[in-house]
Formats: C-alpha cells, structure tokens, sequence
C-alpha cells in the first residue's frame, strides 16, 4: 500500500477531517507532558486556525485538556480508547511516524 500524505485530496473532505483530528490525538498521545499550540503546528503542519478548530472541537467533546499554561494534553479516558485503537488504525492503512509527523498510508479507491 502506497504512503499517501494527508493533505492528498482524493481521500475526500470527510476522510481528511478525521485524518487531521487522528493526527492531533496521535501527537497528543505521543506527549506524555502534552504539546503547546506552536508545537502542534510544527508536527501537524497545520494553519493555526485549522488546528484552533479541531483543539475547541476536541475540547468540547471532553477528548483534550488545556491548563492555564496553554498545553493540551489527552483526557485519560481518549488515551485509553487511542492505545486500544492503534492496531484499528494501521490495519485501516492509517500510521504515524514515531516523531508524530503524517505519513498516513490509505487504501487505494479500489478497495471497498
């Protein structure tokens, strides 16, 4: 299966939403001192306003913390269904580098 970046926009916007939220909860989840927002930007590449949308959606469903210092960090409970996940997301074709930068593989349109 070939390695295709997120940004790759055949996947759809749908698919590509969720990639990018996956994407942060992955980072999140590979900080156990959680990630300031400058920080997520560097690893997601994403604009500051994409990445705002997604912490406040994230925030409001209860899945990330902010402290008063401005790191987020994974709600317990997310951190638990991301580990129990993983394996789900690989076998999807959905992997991430160990440095938390995309290198997303997805199925090619042909596979159901």
């Amino acid at each position: 299966m070939p390695n295709v970046a997120i940004e790759d926009r055949n996947t759809g916007d749908a698919a590509l939403c969720v990639l990018k939220v996956v994407h942060v909860v992955e980072a999140l989840r590979g900080a156990s001192g959680g990630l300031r927002v400058a920080q997520l930007l560097s690893i997601t590449g994403y604009s500051r306003s994409t990445l705002y949308r997604i912490l406040k959606t994230l925030a409001r469903c209860g899945y990330i913390l902010c402290d008063g210092e401005g790191t987020y960090r994974l709600n317990q409970m997310v951190i638990r269904i991301a580990e129990s996940r993983h394996k789900e997301f690989e076998r999807w074709g959905i992997r991430f580098r160990a440095d938390g930068k995309r290198a997303a593989a997805l199925p090619s349109s042909g596979s159901g």
